[in-house]
């Protein structure tokens, strides 16, 4: 599990070209765009096994970038001479899916997959207390919300589907030791007065619309404001602020840190483990609507899964290239 310290945005912008790492070249990268806000934001994992992550300084203006958050995503740092493979990417869709704002995922929260070396990792943001020149103010900060373990071999790839209407998040990933898998990531609703330990969760929750779980969010925290009072006594000083960072900056586990309140358990379920390369995966990608996967190996073929009705996911067709020789004229 990966720790690190957040920049506070805003601070040192500079032009996207003048991004760099002195200490370990970059190995991927991907960029989300948020509509509604009109903000950008890039993510770069570094051959070092650090995520860092921009966002542009001001809507719709992509020559400054501030950062926004870093954080290591290697457990072992590799070896020099030794295979590596990372690989980053946003969640492509515009909003939380509904399950997971029921749960407690805000509205405005950020999803990364990230895959290091051997292991796929899930961050989602959080609010998190941040302490500039003496001043606590609130920002985001992105924790560990679920590990994909199990796989045999390096992984080369990951890609989020689009279309969570669905109700959960379907991850891909593409791996050395010749299989594509599936995963299933949801969000369950824990039952009233029972911990996230436990696990158990809400089996058939009453459905909600995206705009009424936002409406909730909006109406929680403005009750929390009047509840908080303004009295001197209930404030905590800036100089604490700074202390409890210090403490709990770093821990970026789901449950730990300062913003454990908009955190939400995450469980993750194997649905497809497909074999139908044999050999090492390289690629994979979702179409726009989520409904189609593809993968490409060593074989040099183009793979196409779809969705049974039963949840998992099977082959449906395939590309191959053959190489010919042309005829002497």
């Amino acid at each position: 599990m990966g720790t690190g310290t957040g920049t506070a945005s805003g601070a040192n912008p500079k032009a996207a070209f003048e991004t760099g790492n002195a200490r370990s070249p970059y190995r991927s990268f991907s960029m989300k765009h948020v509509d509604d806000t009109r903000h950008t934001y890039l993510a770069l994992v570094s051959a070092d096994g650090t995520l860092t992550v921009y966002e542009n300084e001001s809507p719709e203006d992509l020559s400054d970038y501030a950062q926004m958050d870093a954080l290591s995503v290697c457990p072992t740092r590799p070896a020099r001479g030794d295979e590596t493979s990372f690989r980053v990417r946003f969640d492509p869709n515009m909003d939380v899916c509904y399950a997971a704002l029921r749960a407690g995922v805000p509205a405005d929260a950020l999803g990364l997959v990230v895959a290091a070396m051997d292991t796929v990792r899930i961050y989602r943001t959080r609010d998190a207390e941040r302490v500039s020149l003496g001043v606590a103010s609130v920002g985001r900060q992105f924790y560990l919300a679920a590990e994909i373990g199990g796989h045999r071999g390096l992984v080369r790839d990951v890609a989020w589907a689009p279309g969570n209407i669905r109700g959960y998040d379907i991850v891909a990933t593409a791996c050395q030791d010749g299989f594509v898998r599936v995963f299933r990531v949801d969000t369950p609703l824990a039952k009233e007065g029972e911990g996230e330990m436990e696990g158990e969760v809400d089996e058939e929750p009453a459905g909600w619309s995206v705009g009424e779980v936002r409406k909730h969010q909006r109406r929680s925290g403005a009750a929390t404001a009047q509840v908080g009072g303004s009295g001197e006594d209930e404030r905590r000083s800036a100089i604490r602020a700074g202390f409890d960072q210090l403490r709990t900056g770093g821990d970026r586990r789901a449950g730990g840190g300062p913003g454990a309140a908009t955190q939400a358990r995450h469980v993750v379920t194997e649905i497809s483990r497909l074999d139908s390369h044999r050999t090492p995966v390289w690629r994979v990608g979702f179409d726009d609507d989520g409904q189609i996967l593809g993968s490409v190996g060593d074989e040099g073929k183009l793979l196409c899964y779809r969705q049974t009705p039963d949840g998992t996911w099977a082959k449906s067709s395939q590309l191959g290239m053959v190489k010919m020789r042309m005829a002497a004229p």
